[in-house]
């Protein structure tokens, strides 16, 4: 007997989730910290396998925190 694969199960439930930065955003607002996801810089034309999170020095850090012309995608929350 073949399945029907256009189809969920009859109990099937649907679920979602979202990360805390994607709600809060806040970038240095109201006494939230500094994290690393707030300087994380997006480089969508990087190849996957040269995307990291390494140490970065405190020279990138103040850089990233005043860069008005970078995309933060972690900065901004939902709303």
């Amino acid at each position: 007997m073949k399945k029907n694969t256009n189809q969920f199960p009859e109990n099937f439930l649907w679920g979602g989730a979202v990360a805390a930065n994607q709600c809060e955003g806040a970038y240095l607002e109201d006494g939230k910290g500094l994290c690393i996801a707030d300087i994380n810089l997006f480089k969508g034309d990087l190849p996957l396998k040269k995307r990291s999170n390494k140490e970065v020095r405190m020279e990138e850090v103040l850089h990233a925190i005043e860069d008005t012309d970078g995309y933060y995608p972690k900065r901004t929350g939902i709303d």
